[in-house]
């Protein structure tokens, strides 16, 4: 039964809470006193959970390659096609042969079996690699080459084309090896950027050393030899990279990217970068945006040089490759002979010819039946196993034999250079430019042509096949012209044709209008404002966007908390940001020092702006020389960005550039277009150019009228100050302007998704909420007065800064201190072992070290024993009867007792204390050991403006999410008459944390103790169940109401501000601690609402649902494996034998059906798996959806039926088992079990959560240091808590409910409670953490019992897929439909009657 107190539907309107996560939304409904509204006698209160949404960019990467392999097999069969005719006189049934050349002899057409003697032993000796195959068709000068030969060269050159990267015509290939303008890109971006370049040496020089083959080390020294000479290097302040790096990473070496890169943001950056891995570089240069063009410019340096070297002077790559080849064949030749000579015949077996043999593994030479154990190894692993062979061998060679001493010495050095034993395929290939390919082509079909006449022939366009030939070969379809199929109802093609007909290589500009195409994709990629619907938004790089950036971010700039002046902020940009392309802060500060506003050393006064300053007006500057001599105006700047924004072809844009000079009369030089076209623009922002300059309000104060930008010229306000408020009055123009649009433009939501920019991460929960608020407004037949929103936010894919441990870092610290005080220290660390990283997760002790031991406020002695005692306190430096900021690293620090009294809650910090402190702060923070931030707190010298103590407040009650305002954006148009409100997370976290403080304060007596107090925190563990969903979604009610009403609400209408801002206070317990009253309404009575909270948050009766879905994504797993693997493999292609060729496997399961048949009397019921390869088949065409489930049935089912009709089983389709409620979440073992996910809530005391939540903490610390140590002093865990939980959790699962869960059950009864009292408590952990899994609801996993005798993998959920099986164990077995906020359902009859 319900909790009767739960209140009936308020007349007076009612609040939504809804807690939006990434894979789940909890969500609750209350009356205006915060007393759950009931529907139907239940709570109105629930969670919806389901899978976490994949971005874009995880299912692009696959469908790229996908095209990119469907692409070069139409280059084969275009080749084909031209050479079908001629193939035809010698061989009609060749391309039949190499179509079917995979298949086995017996599965080969009759007419394959005969006319291959070609392709014998002799061949293969004669070209054991298709290079050298390529090289004589280049070099044959008897004109007797065999066209199935000439065929296989071309085919497989169209096919392995090479990179498009460069530009360089095929006709100057000489200039892909010219590193000179590569590297004079490379120092000019230093001159360009404003800063110093690293060196200065001679091009060809450089080429010289870093083509050279020899070791890393080598290399380096030889490079500094080469920049250095005899001169010492010298670092200089203006590099913003280190010398050092550069020259490592030119040599081919990997360097932290804290020490290649010295702008402040990196210093902590983890992560490496080497020029020799593509694949992790363009990671990392992703990550570093525009930072990282002079890392891109330096890897074409290394390419070009490391082209240069595999190239090794020859004319072609295919003589590269035989060398190669050769070279690689000597090398195992000999290696096989010092083995053979010094080593066992099982040594030798082991390394060249088992599984597990490093050259067998390094080669992928394995034997058919071993095929399923090798697996391949990297070259450099492999260069370990021979280092190893080879020190082993040296230590077997006896005197005499100095020959193979040397051959031994030689393979090591040509290890260290990276050429012993070279493959064909290795990572050097992505160097091998189109151009070096082409010429192959070329030569093989100019000498080809004397042979065979056909190649020579005319059509009637005047092309011959040699030519079209190049012209597959060269052809790419353009990034712009996108699918080349066009119908009506393809919303992803964008193509404009011209006459109708088949689209060739030789034919595309004929055929394709490219300028409208391109038009297309511009119109296509351009996204749609944040605030103003249907206007396109700006590139990032343009200037108006740019501009906006950059003063968004120096609007607000503060000197010792106080806005600086409209005419200082104006002067910086203009003599800052006009003439530096990055402006850092270091300049910002070197600018405010020489204009006087503040003095060297000052720079603590500053406030406002992060460690990095993130904005630039770079385009500006590119373009100056062009707008001060008036060839181009602003607008004219900001359309040619655009243009560059979206494209990628060089060649089309300068193009482009010279038919829009002169259509718009510009004067636009060569030299001018070939200036432009080199600039690299990318991405678009949020904002559009109307929202920015195109629509006027008025302001409030001064009846000034002008734009967004006017006014952020004008004013020290940023843009959220602009929108939001009525100051300006720009947010109800927005409002209108919206309103208009959508009455004129109807929308779908999906499409009004993608208009306010929301991810696909973000889109799945935004419906899912949307689809709950509706349910509940369908209920209560009215909308909501208000709706309370907490959104998770996404993951912040910067790089991170080093995760050293606390005492590690200590230490790097310590080690630049030159003072008496550090031996101790680092003593005292020594002293705790094993356990310093643990013991310094004490605050008061890791302060200790911080501050080396001393008082931040007197600077006298502390005494490390008795740092746990109430001699020391730590304060926080800025009060929190001003901000909550409980930061060790920005906001704390440790002090005597009466020190800290003696400062009580005032700030700024008494002056005798600045001026007697600085210099022990200034020292610790030249070390690192306190912030710039905490200094800059330390040492200020002036109380908290108005200002500032108004941004403490919004930066705890406003949100400013970019997520967040679309899904209020949203919400508001869907519900206009309900007000929004969003609520910090934190907020609602601090409450719960506090909670137990604002029961005492709000008892006039404070009868609580520490203990009670502690034990009535609203504690949460996500490990427990989700119920903490629904309980989050409700404490939004309750703390965003009273934040909305007691500040945030009156901040907007600019009533009361004074008296609101006098009134804040950070503290909950002072918040919720005492009534609040406004404009006579009561929005919070501690007396009256805090047993209502109370009642709720116990109340452990939700409404659990899942997302029911198709299951879309793969079809199987990708790498197919080979025949034998398995039984339930599915064909590489349609009639292909799987224990043949092997097949496919993991098969995904898109839906099920249910079926019933009849086996002679008796009556079957079973859940048929319906395979996404299939699904949309199925679906479509009757005839075959009953043949796939015949098939899937016995061969003797008789009298087939569908119980339910059409309706199909989706993922996460609810059955209710007796009563036990499980999701269907897959299948297993071939398609005969289904797998099941519980969606029972485990009903835990507050306390059980609690004692839940220390074993979380565990279990995070143990993420991040497996080798924790659990303290039963420190961890809340004990012996004698975890056996009595132990108990609680068995009996829990020996209970009605529980003896239901299906699947196999825990071998864990309560007999075993004295093994577990003998366990150790590390293991008892692990014990009780198995046991909440296995009753967790939506748990996936196994739960591992192995510590109590029992097996590894406990507690398996699954269910056949006959029916009628499980009438073994239940009476009643039904289908349950719910909607997504559980409000409202639906059960099948009991399906065991149907049986």
């Amino acid at each position: 039964m319900f909790n009767e107190e739960f209140s009936e539907k308020s007349k007076n309107g009612y609040y939504i809470g809804v807690d939006i996560g990434t894979d789940s939304v909890g969500y609750a409904v209350t009356d205006r006193d915060y007393s759950l509204c009931r529907f139907k006698g239940e709570p109105m209160t629930g969670a919806t959970l389901f899978d976490k949404a994949n971005q874009c960019a995880d299912r692009r990467s696959h469908r790229t390659s996908r095209r990119r392999y469907d692409r070069r097999q139409m280059r084969v069969d275009l080749i084909q096609e031209l050479f079908c005719t001629e193939m035809a006189k010698v061989d009609p049934n060749f391309f039949i042969q190499m179509n079917e050349s995979y298949l086995w002899q017996c599965d080969k057409s009759a007419e394959t079996l005969v006319g291959c003697e070609w392709l014998d032993r002799e061949y293969n000796r004669r070209f054991p690699t298709v290079h050298h195959l390529m090289m004589e068709l280049i070099n044959d000068e008897e004109s007797n080459t065999d066209i199935r030969h000439l065929y296989l060269a071309v085919a497989w050159l169209v096919a392995h084309r090479g990179h498009f990267l460069s530009d360089i015509s095929c006709d100057k290939i000489s200039e892909l090896y010219d590193i000179k303008p590569l590297y004079s890109a490379f120092i000019g971006w230093f001159y360009e950027n404003g800063y110093s370049a690293p060196w200065e040496c001679d091009a060809d020089a450089l080429m010289a050393v870093m083509s050279r083959r020899c070791g890393v080390r080598a290399k380096e020294a030889e490079l500094k030899k080469l920049i250095y000479g005899s001169k010492k290097p010298v670092e200089d302040e203006n590099c913003p990279l280190y010398q050092e790096a550069i020259i490592k990473l030119l040599a081919g070496g990997s360097i932290e990217i804290k020490k290649t890169l010295k702008w402040e943001e990196y210093k902590g950056a983890e992560g490496s970068i080497c020029l020799d891995d593509a694949e992790k570089l363009e990671t990392v240069l992703a990550e570093l945006g525009d930072d990282g063009e002079v890392i891109r410019l330096m890897s074409q340096v290394y390419d070009c040089a490391a082209l240069s070297k595999m190239l090794s002077g020859y004319t072609y790559i295919s003589e590269t490759k035989i060398d190669q080849y050769d070279t690689h064949k000597a090398d195992l030749r000999e290696l096989k002979r010092l083995v053979k000579k010094y080593c066992s015949d099982n040594e030798y077996k082991e390394f060249f010819t088992s599984e597990t043999g490093a050259y067998s593994a390094y080669s992928a030479y394995f034997k058919f039946s071993e095929k399923k154990k090798g697996k391949k190894i990297a070259r450099e692993d492999f260069y370990k196993g021979v280092k190893k062979l080879i020190a082993k061998i040296k230590g077997r060679i006896g005197e005499g034999d100095d020959a193979d001493l040397l051959i031994a010495d030689g393979v090591l050095s040509r290890i260290d250079a990276g050429t012993y034993m070279p493959k064909q395929v290795n990572p050097d290939n992505r160097l091998i430019p189109y151009q070096l390919y082409y010429a192959e082509l070329d030569a093989i079909l100019s000498n080809a042509e004397k042979r065979f006449a056909f190649l020579s022939e005319r059509d009637s366009d005047g092309l011959s096949v040699s030519d079209k030939i190049r012209s597959v070969f060269t052809f790419r379809i353009p990034y712009f012209v996108g699918p080349l199929k066009k119908s009506p109802g393809n919303k992803h093609a964008w193509i404009e044709r011209r006459p109708e007909g088949r689209i060739l290589p030789w034919n595309f500009e004929e055929m394709v209008n490219l300028d409208a195409s391109e038009d297309g994709f511009i119109k296509r990629m351009t996204n749609k404002c944040t605030y103003l619907p249907g206007e396109n938004v700006l590139p990032k790089q343009s200037l108006l966007y740019c501009k906006f950036t950059v003063l968004n971010e120096i609007n607000n700039i503060r000197i010792d908390g106080d806005p600086i002046s409209v005419d200082l902020k104006q002067q910086i940009f203009r003599e800052l940001f006009e003439n530096e392309k990055k402006v850092t802060k270091k300049k910002l500060i070197d600018f405010l020092v020489s204009v006087k506003e503040i003095a060297k050393g000052e720079e603590a006064r500053i406030s406002g702006l992060g460690d990095e300053i993130k904005s630039s007006y770079k385009p500006y500057i590119d373009f100056r020389r062009l707008i001060s001599a008036g060839i181009l105006t602003a607008d004219d700047v900001d359309c040619i960005i655009e243009r560059i924004t979206c494209t990628e072809d060089t060649a089309r844009l300068k193009k482009w550039l010279l038919k829009w000079s002169k259509e718009n009369g510009k004067n636009l030089s060569d030299d001018d277009i070939k200036y432009i076209s080199q600039r690299k623009y990318s991405d678009f922002g949020r904002l559009s150019g109307r929202f920015l300059n195109g629509i006027e309000a008025v302001c409030e104060k001064t009846g000034e009228v002008g734009t967004v930008m006017h006014f952020m010229w004008n004013t020290n306000d940023n843009l959220m100050q602009i929108i939001d408020g009525q100051k300006y009055g720009f947010g109800a123009q927005i409002s209108e302007i919206s309103r208009e649009y959508f009455s004129g433009h109807p929308t779908t939501l999906a499409e009004r998704l993608d208009e306010l920019g929301i991810s696909n991460a973000v889109k799945r929960p935004v419906m899912r909420t949307l689809d709950i608020i509706a349910d509940v407004v369908k209920a209560e037949k009215c909308p909501p007065e208000k709706i309370f929103v907490e959104m998770t936010r996404g993951e912040d894919k910067r790089i991170d800064s080093d995760k050293l441990s606390r005492s590690k870092r200590l230490r790097e610290f310590y080690s630049k201190i030159d003072s008496e005080d550090t031996a101790r220290l680092l003593k005292e660390l020594d002293a705790m072992g094993d356990e310093v990283d643990r013991r310094l997760q004490s605050e008061k002790l890791f302060l200790y070290f911080c501050q080396m031991g001393k008082c931040a406020y007197c600077g006298k002695p502390l005494d490390i024993s008795a740092i746990g005692t109430n001699e020391y306190n730590v304060d926080h430096i800025w009060p929190r009867a001003y901000i909550k900021d409980d930061s060790v690293l920005n906001n704390k620090v440790l002090v005597h007792s009466e020190e800290n009294g003696r400062k009580t809650d005032t700030y700024p910090i008494e002056s005798d204390i600045r001026s007697k402190m600085r210099g022990l702060w200034e020292k610790l923070r030249d070390a690192k050991l306190i912030s710039e931030e905490k200094f800059r707190r330390l040492t200020r010298d002036h109380e908290f403006s108005p200002d500032e103590r108004l941004g403490f407040i919004n930066r705890q009650i406003v949100e400013t999410g970019q997520s967040t305002k679309a899904v209020t954006e949203l919400l508001q148009e869907l519900y206009p008459e309900t007000e929004i409100v969003f609520v910090k997370a934190g907020n609602v976290s601090e409450f719960r944390h506090e909670y137990g403080e604002i029961c005492n304060y709000a008892l006039f007596d404070r009868t609580l103790t520490d203990a009670e107090k502690k034990s009535k925190c609203l504690v949460k563990s996500r490990t427990a169940s989700d119920i903490h969903h629904a309980h989050d979604a409700y404490l939004n009610i309750v703390v965003g109401n009273l934040f909305h009403e007691r500040f945030t609400r009156r901040f907007f209408i600019r009533k009361g501000y004074l008296d609101a801002l006098n009134d804040y206070s950070p503290k909950m317990h002072i918040l919720f601690g005492r009534k609040c009253v406004i404009d006579g309404n009561v929005v919070w009575d501690p007396e009256k609402h805090l047993p209502i909270v109370d009642r709720t948050m116990a109340n452990v009766h939700i409404h659990l649902t899942k997302y029911q879905t198709k299951q879309k994504g793969r079809l199987f797993k990708q790498q197919p494996l080979p025949a034998g693997s398995s039984d339930s493999l599915v064909p590489l292609k349609e009639g292909l034998d799987t224990a043949k060729y092997g097949g496919y496997t993991e098969a995904t399961v898109s839906f099920c059906v249910l079926a019933r048949y009849r086996i002679k009397k008796k009556y079957e019921l079973t859940i048929v798996p319906v395979e996404l390869l299939v699904a949309d088949k199925y679906l479509s065409d009757q005839g075959y959806a009953e043949k796939h489930i015949r098939k899937k049935l016995p061969a003797n089912a008789e009298d087939i039926s569908l119980p339910l009709g059409n309706r199909i089983i989706k993922v996460n389709t609810v059955f209710s088992l007796d009563g036990f409620e499980v999701c269907v979440s897959g299948t297993s073992n071939g398609g005969s079990m289904i797998l099941v996910r519980s969606l029972m809530t485990p009903r835990y005391t507050a306390e059980q959560i609690a004692y839940i939540k220390n074993l979380d903490n565990i279990s995070e610390k143990r993420k991040k240091n497996p080798e924790y140590v659990i303290d039963e002093t420190f961890s809340g865990i004990s012996r004698e808590k975890n056996i009595a939980l132990f108990v609680d959790l068995v009996n829990m699962m020996s209970g009605s409910v529980y003896s239901k869960q299906p699947g196999s059950k825990l071998s864990v009864t309560i007999d075993k409670k004295e093994d577990f009292e003998a366990l150790d408590i590390d293991k008892q952990y692990e014990c009780i953490k198995n046991l909440v899994l296995f009753i967790k609801t939506n748990r996936s996993g196994t739960c591992n019992m192995e510590m109590l005798d029992g097996s590894k993998n406990e507690g398996a959920m699954r269910l056949s897929v006959n029916i009628s099986n499980w009438k073994k164990n239940y009476s009643d077995v039904r289908i349950i439909d719910r909607s997504s906020s559980g409000l409202f359902g639906h059960r099948t009859r009991n399906l065991l009657d149907l049986i």
